[in-house]
C-alpha cells in the first residue's frame, strides 16, 4: 500500500501523480508506475505486492515521477531473528522459529566449517512456507555443527541467525565373558 502524505504527515486525498518504485534488492518483483486517480483518495494497494528476493535489509522506495524529489520508503526486510534448536539426538536435530511472512521458500543450512561453507541440510519433510518446526536428519554423533534457516521472497527474507548444535555421542557397552 502506497499513501501519498505532506511533510506533516497527513494523506493528501486529491494526490494524481505517478509512482515508481524501486529497490535496494535488485532481485525484486516491484509494481509497474502506476498513476493516482482522484478516486484512489490519496492512499492506493498494489494487488501482488512487492517480493523481495535478496536477504538482509532491503528498502523499496516509491517515487513521484514527476518530482522526483518526492519518495516514500515503503518495506524494510526483517530475517527470522529466533531460529533456535529445541531438540537433538545422536542424528537428528529439530528448530522452531517464527512463521515467515510472505515467504516462497524455506530451507535449513547446516555447516561442518564454522560457518564457512554451507549445505542444504536433509529433513523429515519438505518445509511448507507457514511452518514453524522441523527436524534435521542424517547427522554424525558427537559431532558440532552450525544451522541457519534460509527464506526466500516475503518480509523475512535472507538468512536467520545461526544456531550451533552438537550431536550426542553414541555409547556402545561391551560385555566380555571371561574364563
Amino acid at each position: 500500500m502506497v499513501t501519498a502524505k505532506d511533510a506533516y504527515g497527513n494523506t493528501v486525498s486529491g494526490y494524481t501523480g505517478t509512482i515508481h518504485f524501486s529497490s535496494t534488492d535488485h532481485g525484486a518483483v516491484l509494481p509497474t508506475d502506476y498513476p493516482f486517480v482522484p478516486g484512489d483518495n490519496g492512499t492506493h494497494t498494489f494487488d501482488g505486492g512487492v517480493t523481495l528476493n535478496t536477504g538482509g535489509v532491503q528498502t523499496v522506495t516509491a517515487t513521484d515521477t514527476g518530482t522526483p524529489g518526492i519518495t516514500g520508503i515503503i518495506v524494510n526486510v526483517l530475517p527470522i531473528t529466533d531460529f533456535a534448536n529445541t531438540a537433538k539426538t545422536s542424528s537428528t536435530a529439530t528448530f522452531s522459529w517464527t512463521a515467515a511472512s510472505g515467504a516462497t521458500g524455506i530451507i535449513i543450512q547446516q555447516s561442518l566449517d564454522g560457518g564457512t561453507t554451507w549445505t542444504t541440510a536433509t529433513t523429515t519433510s519438505v518445509i511448507a512456507e507457514s511452518d514453524t518446526t522441523a527436524t534435521v536428519t542424517g547427522l554424525s554423533p558427537a559431532t558440532s555443527y552450525k544451522f541457519r534457516l534460509v527464506v526466500t521472497g516475503g518480509a523475512n527474507v535472507g538468512n536467520s541467525n545461526e544456531v550451533t548444535v552438537t550431536t550426542d555421542a553414541i555409547y556402545i557397552q561391551v560385555k566380555a565373558k571371561l574364563g
